[in-house]
């Protein structure tokens, strides 16, 4: 079975606080950044409705959803990617959307 990405999405890697930016399929699967990866079982896919997808690979072929996330549950993963970023005051950093959360991630490269 096969679901529907919404873009923009942020990659997120097991153990790391690291978020990506990834704004569309093509981005996805035209960037050398994403191909050629080993993704691990638990290496992530958030997409701008919160939903989770697992099972990554450079074609994003065979995607499942693992889990969803709420509005809170992104900033929070947000705010700590701000801060190995080094931003400051990222406790005061919100969003109004899920995706108005995964494009400041954009904003902060």
């Amino acid at each position: 079975m096969s679901y529907e990405v919404q873009w923009p999405c942020v990659l997120k890697f097991a153990g790391s606080d690291e978020l990506q930016f990834v704004g569309s399929a093509g981005q996805w699967t035209g960037s050398a950044d994403f191909q050629h990866v080993r993704y691990a079982d638990d290496d992530w896919l958030i997409d701008s409705s919160g939903q989770v997808f697992g099972a990554l690979d450079e074609t994003l072929s065979g995607l499942a959803i693992v889990d969803r996330l709420s509005l809170e549950q992104v900033v929070q993963l947000v705010r700590h990617h701000a801060s190995v970023c080094g931003e400051c005051c990222v406790s005061k950093m919100g969003a109004p959307s899920i995706e108005a959360s995964i494009r400041l991630v954009d904003e902060l490269v």
